[in-house]
């Protein structure tokens, strides 16, 4: 949620001191409501959201004592990075041709 909000305040001018607390405050709003059905339905695997929120606390660690001192224009070039990798990743299942890729159902 984090870089397409940000890929999002960067072409509007805003600050980055500006854009952190509107992407928390959508998080924290979103979220809840959010996952009430997969909780409900027990649509999650438990242990995987254990592994990742473990390492969460020291991701949090590593940004406030790292992440936090950068300059604003190695912020913005990170964020750039994130959002370009994340873009590909998720638009290479599309441009692989039907024949080459493997569904679920086949495997």
């Amino acid at each position: 949620m984090y870089t397409p909000c940000m890929a999002l305040d960067f072409p509007l001018e805003m600050s980055p001191q500006v854009a952190f607390p509107i992407e928390m405050g959508s998080c924290t709003f979103l979220m809840p409501h959010a996952s009430i059905r997969y909780i409900r339905e027990d649509g999650y695997h438990k242990k995987a959201a254990i592994a990742m929120a473990i390492p969460g606390i020291v991701v949090i660690l590593i940004v406030a004592f790292v992440v936090k001192p950068l300059p604003l224009d190695v912020l913005k070039w990170v964020v750039f990075i994130v959002l370009l990798y994340t873009s590909c990743v998720m638009l290479s299942p599309g441009l692989i041709p039907k024949e080459l890729s493997m569904d679920w159902e086949e495997k």
